[in-house]
């Protein structure tokens, strides 16, 4: 499927809006799981 994003995806996404991967869960055949933490800003 085409529109599937990928776990990369949505990591680089999320560093880039200022969260980091805590934790990424494998749950085959067709989803995963991602916990992301905020870093704060001084």
């Amino acid at each position: 499927m085409d529109i599937r994003l990928t776990p990369q995806m949505i990591i680089n996404w999320a560093n880039e809006t200022g969260f980091v991967l805590e934790k990424q869960v494998e749950l085959p055949p067709y989803h995963f799981g991602l916990v992301f933490r905020k870093l704060f800003q001084d």
